[in-house]
């Protein structure tokens, strides 16, 4: 993505940083993958089909100023992400997550013809209880360390944003 004050071309402006169509498509399709939602499930959600969705993620058709809060509230972050200068990417987590106790995974081979699901969902199967709701509970704390850490970023992306809207607004008047 590009500075703030710097055009597609590189050219130094005083006007606030926006998102060229190609990267608002591009912070979309990241904020899908990590939502971990089908392309299918967002459509449902949407009203749309999964066509109008796929669309727009491969850019056939251009990202429309009302399909952003549209995706924004479907995929749980505020419309101010496809605006922020830096990428959405989690650095680091904090607190030490523990794993005592969490079983070792298989290490052969899957079976042939088996999907990596499949293969997971048989050795899930093989594990005891305690072991599936330790490591149930190991994805639980994991997701939370991760959500906060989310707010902060979404938090100061926007404060920073609002600042630089204020000021270039300020200057203009």
């Amino acid at each position: 993505m590009r500075a703030a004050g710097e055009s597609a071309n590189g050219v130094a402006h005083d006007a606030p940083w926006l998102p060229t169509s190609e990267e608002l498509r591009d912070r979309l399709r990241d904020l899908v993958a990590a939502s971990g939602l089908s392309q299918a499930e967002i459509a449902r959600r949407l009203g749309e089909e999964r066509e109008w969705v796929n669309n727009r993620l491969r850019g056939k058709v251009q990202l429309a100023a009302e399909d952003l809060p549209r995706f924004a509230a479907i995929l749980g972050v505020g419309p101010a992400i496809f605006f922020e200068e830096r990428p959405l990417i989690v650095s680091h987590v904090d607190e030490e997550v523990s794993t005592a106790g969490v079983p070792e995974p298989a290490t052969g081979a899957s079976e042939p013809g088996l999907t990596p699901i499949e293969h997971l969902t048989r050795e899930l199967a093989a594990w005891s209880e305690a072991d599936r709701e330790r490591i149930l509970a190991l994805v639980d704390q994991l997701t939370q360390l991760l959500a906060i850490e989310l707010a902060e970023q979404l938090a100061t992306g926007a404060r920073t944003r609002l600042v630089e809207l204020l000021g270039a607004r300020l200057r203009a008047e």
